[in-house]
């Protein structure tokens, strides 16, 4: 009795090491797969990317993601959103495979994966390693995954999420449209203003954060809030209109970039670089911190923009007008006239 026992215990034993083992590659082989697993985004060096008969191509220089065309600084935080996709590419799902096993079988254009059709994308690690891909349309049957195949294999996949949308051709939409690091209006300490008014006449004026003593606080002494002062030429100081002041923090914050001028026409450059020699408005930003911007603006172009100075490269970018009209103002309308009033 106690050997059949020990006999039925080995086999429930064994039984449930079978199923275990079954579960198991079970649960493998649905668990998702990527061919370029042990490839991180910190290790690409190139990426190159082409469509639609445009091209771009990405590389790392200096320690720097720049556009290989121009050295501009490039978009780094759309760089690895991109390379997290695609070195994420599952091969989980096949869609189509050749049964000749050759790539020309395949129904590549009901994929957007034809030569007409396809994003070419090709990246290369540090260690010398290469991959091109091919990447085709959005599934229509979530429209929350993509087509995809490596170049020359004869099988297409479907791979979570939408990201093609996101791996453009056009040096444009790669590069970094910031001026200089972000920051937030309360991080701003100081703005000094300079710009040319009717008949070339140079305005200045300069804002900053103070703090103002108030009425009397309960528990004694002097409340303390934060406002703004006009500092004048002279170093004289003088509360602030809130309201005026903060737009001009505000608005100091979100300088970006609206448009890449483009091209490679020296002469033109020059113009533009020319226009910055004497210009119609400076903005210098002082930060809590002490870290100093300064934005400096030329010429109208087009009635919409005008040319900035780019900290990070020799050519201008241009800004559209309206960003710089809160600063469009004179010294006479910040000071307050009442300032006990203002801080109440």
């Amino acid at each position: 009795m106690k050997k059949a026992l020990a006999v039925l215990a080995v086999s429930v034993l064994a039984l449930a090491g079978v199923l275990w083992t079954g579960a198991r590659m079970r649960q493998q082989a649905a668990a998702p797969r990527s061919p370029y697993a042990d490839m991180v985004p910190g290790d690409v060096v190139r990426l190159h990317v082409a469509y639609l008969g445009d091209s771009v191509t990405l590389i790392r220089h200096a320690g720097n993601w720049v556009t290989a065309r121009d050295r501009f600084p490039a978009d780094t935080a759309r760089l690895r959103r991109v390379l997290g996709h695609l070195l994420g590419m599952q091969v989980k799902e096949e869609v189509s495979r050749a049964p000749s096993g050759h790539p020309d079988d395949l129904n590549l254009a009901a994929y957007d994966l034809d030569t007409a059709s396809a994003r070419r994308v090709t990246w290369t690690m540090a260690d010398g390693r290469s991959v091109t891909v091919l990447l085709g349309k959005v599934s229509g049957i979530d429209y929350g995954s993509s087509f995809w195949k490596p170049a020359g294999s004869a099988v297409i996949y479907r791979t979570p999420h939408p990201f093609v949308y996101d791996v453009s051709s056009r040096s444009q939409d790669w590069k970094d449209t910031t001026l200089f690091p972000p920051f937030e209006a309360s991080d701003i300490q100081a703005v000094s203003v300079a710009w040319r008014g009717e008949g070339g006449a140079r305005v200045h004026y300069t804002l900053e954060r103070d703090t103002i003593r108030t009425e009397p606080a309960t528990s004694g002494g002097r409340q303390r809030t934060e406002g703004f002062v006009w500092v004048g030429e002279n170093g004289a100081r003088r509360p602030a209109r809130r309201e005026a002041a903060s737009r001009v923090f505000d608005r100091a914050a979100r300088f970006k970039v609206d448009e890449f001028v483009g091209g490679v026409d020296t002469a033109a450059t020059a113009a533009r670089r020319a226009s910055l020699d004497e210009p119609f408005m400076v903005i210098r930003i002082t930060l809590r911190d002490g870290t100093r911007h300064a934005v400096v603006a030329g010429d109208v172009v087009h009635d919409l923009y005008r040319y900035v100075r780019h900290p990070r490269h020799p050519d201008p970018v241009r800004v559209f007008v309206w960003r710089f009209d809160d600063f469009r103002k004179r010294a006479a309308e910040f000071p307050v006239e009442d300032p006990v009033r203002e801080r109440r």
